[in-house]
């Protein structure tokens, strides 16, 4: 960037909205980087915390003077560069409300997660305007347009209800109708995130469970993380009355099972950008993996390659051995609460347990957790055992 050796020293004397520009910006070029024109590549991502820092503290100086939809678009910079005092974030919550009849769908819904984000509870008060009503105004503002979101987004805004913890009835029924109305629009990775999300919030969706069990073709395309989600988004909502789900149930478990636990069978593409719409988590994995080889996959063009051949050490591991501790733990519960027993999948997750000091970042609610679900499933192992008694031996 040209500028960022003088912006240091011109940045107070940015207008309102062109901070705001240039805030959205450093979100851009901190997720993603910046494309060199004419060269068809992308430099590395762009994280300088001194001018996110000043950015936030310009913010304040002028939240008072902001209009239309900037102060919302100011809470989002703040909360994605993770910057910003109380003071400053509690003012612009507060100037949420007034923003709101400005906002298009995307906006709206990138508001949501950023309060999300901040950890904004329903019961905590902003000059006597509570946490849940600016959750509600802005989920009402979101209802009538929400399928034109994309599936990744709304998704992301599913999840980040579920982490704040407010309901909204009418909200389910509106994905559930943009789900059925444009069904292709959306994998199958998208409608067990979107299960797993709603399950949290105690919100049955048997019409998006039912359009799930027609997706068990989709199964081999989505991220580990989906498939360690896949039980415990089945478990949280009923079936329709009388449909015969039992059948196709059992088979997508049976495939999810075989993409987990059988050596070759799930194979991590190698390209990240087969995970972009779906999972960040997998998407930042992937292209940290292969930055060193991004002059490879110019040659190879854009399509998504599969991995390579001669990995042969990666071939041969089941995609249970990718999985994170919080992952392993979801699809173990998962398993418990459908009372659905798979012996390779079960020794995978012990395996992956007790391989190294895993078992030993365990906390005690998690190691609680564990011990029910192996319990339930009628699962024991001597390793299995003494790596979770280990787990809850101080200093362990």
């Amino acid at each position: 960037m040209s500028g960022s050796q003088e912006l240091p020293f011109r940045l107070h004397e940015y207008a309102w909205w062109n901070l705001i520009d240039l805030g959205e910006m450093y979100v851009t070029l901190q997720a993603v980087g910046w494309e060199v024109m004419g060269l068809g590549r992308k430099t590395p991502p762009v994280d300088d915390k001194e001018i996110a820092e000043r950015i936030a503290n310009e913010v304040f100086k002028l939240i008072l003077a902001m209009k239309y939809r900037y102060p919302a678009k100011a809470l989002k910079i703040l909360a994605f560069l993770e910057v910003g005092d109380k003071r400053t974030l509690r003012l612009l919550v507060r100037s949420v409300p007034r923003a709101i009849s400005y906002l298009n769908p995307q906006a709206a819904a990138e508001t949501i997660m950023a309060c999300a984000k901040l950890d904004i509870q329903p019961e905590d008060v902003f000059h006597r305007v509570q946490g849940w009503r600016i959750y509600l105004v802005l989920m009402k503002k979101l209802l009538p347009d929400i399928g034109s979101l994309t599936p990744k987004m709304t998704c992301d805004v599913v999840a980040a209800i579920a982490k704040a913890g407010q309901r909204e009835y009418q909200f389910v029924h509106h994905v559930e109708a943009a789900v059925e109305q444009r069904p292709f629009k959306f994998h199958a990775e998208h409608l067990v995130s979107l299960l797993r999300d709603f399950a949290i919030l105690k919100q049955p969706c048997p019409l998006l469970r039912r359009q799930l069990l027609t997706r068990g073709h989709e199964l081999s395309e989505c991220t580990p993380s989906g498939l360690c989600a896949l039980p415990e988004a089945l478990a949280g909502h009923p079936a329709l009355p009388g449909a015969e789900g039992e059948d196709a149930k059992e088979q997508l478990l049976e495939k999810a099972a075989e993409l987990l636990c059988k050596p070759g069978a799930y194979r991590l593409p190698s390209d990240g950008r087969a995970f972009r719409s779906k999972d960040d988590f997998w998407w930042e994995q992937m292209r940290q993996r292969h930055f060193r080889l991004r002059r490879k996959a110019k040659d190879r063009g854009h399509s998504v390659a599969p991995a390579p051949e001669e990995e042969d050490e990666e071939a041969v591991q089941p995609a249970v051995a990718h999985v994170t501790r919080q992952e392993c733990l979801q699809l173990l519960t998962g398993c418990a609460k459908l009372d659905w027993r798979h012996e390779p999948l079960l020794e995978g997750c012990a395996a992956w347990l007790c391989q190294g000091r895993r078992h030993a970042e365990l906390d005690p609610s998690e190691v609680a957790d564990l011990l029910w679900s192996y319990s339930v499933l009628g699962f024991t192992r001597p390793l299995l055992r003494a790596a979770l008694e280990h787990a809850l031996w101080p200093g362990g």
